[in-house]
């Protein structure tokens, strides 16, 4: 549980790095949006 519950942690922070860096209409905001 905890092995995933790290990754996951690290994926959501560099998630939320994005929408701060990229414009909220950015193709690859979407895409990472659809993917989560």
């Amino acid at each position: 549980m905890l092995g995933k519950l790290k990754p996951n942690l690290r994926y959501n922070l560099l998630k939320n790095r994005l929408m701060e860096l990229i414009n909220m209409e950015h193709p690859l905001v979407k895409l990472v949006q659809e993917i989560c």
